[in-house]
This record gives structure tokens, C-alpha cells and sequence, in this order.
């Protein structure tokens, strides 16, 4: 059984540049992933909702975390620990599954940034 967080709607989940390497499935809830410029104006990336994954990034590749994620309502999450992970090889089917997700997303997130150039 995997270990639970909850939080309350506008707690912050992940912080940008954070080092924390947990990911995180939505058991219960909605966030918003966003980014923040050095001007402090909110670009929203996505809206994730139930059992998708998120921080999913840095769980496989490390370095800091690339955006903000703040509950937009009372939210479960399943955590899925660094040190679950870290030993397992590419193979493995949750590895590939979670390499799949965030390479999908980063297609997304260049194409929505191509689309505004």
C-alpha cells in the first residue's frame, strides 16, 4: 500500500526549484500546474486531475523541479517515493510508462510554445 498525502485547496504541492524528487498520482482532487516568470506574472501549463501522475520529471531524471503545482481543491495523492525507483531499470513497465508520460508531455508543452512563436 502506497503512503498518502492530502491537501487542502491553494496549498502549494510542489514548489519550482524544490529538489524533492516524489511523484505524485491524484487520488482525489484537481491541481494546477503552473510557472511563474521573474516578474511574478502565472503562466498555467495544465490541469491534472484523477489518477494522473505529476512531478513525474524529476522522479526519473532528477534536477530541480520545473514548475509549481498548487491544489485547486482539497486533493489525495498517492506517493510514489525516489527511493522506490531509483534501483529500477529502464525495463521495468512503470519506469516506461512514467518515461512515456513525460515525454508526451514535453511534446505537448513544445508544441503549445511553437503554436504562440
Amino acid at each position: 500500500m502506497r503512503e498518502k498525502k492530502v491537501y487542502a485547496k491553494g496549498e502549494l504541492i510542489i514548489r519550482e526549484g524544490s529538489v524533492q524528487r516524489d511523484a505524485y498520482i491524484i487520488e482525489k482532487g484537481t491541481v494546477e500546474v503552473f510557472r511563474q516568470d521573474e516578474n511574478g506574472n502565472k503562466k498555467v501549463i495544465a490541469v491534472r486531475g484523477k489518477q494522473e501522475v505529476i512531478g513525474e520529471m524529476t522522479l526519473l531524471e532528477g534536477g530541480t523541479r520545473c514548475a509549481n503545482i498548487i491544489a485547486l481543491e482539497d486533493c489525495e495523492l498517492s506517493i510514489l517515493e525516489y527511493e522506490s525507483f531509483k534501483d529500477l531499470p529502464d525495463s521495468n513497465p512503470g519506469v516506461q510508462t512514467l518515461r512515456k508520460i513525460m515525454n508526451e508531455r514535453r511534446k505537448a508543452e513544445a508544441s503549445s510554445t511553437q503554436e504562440k512563436l
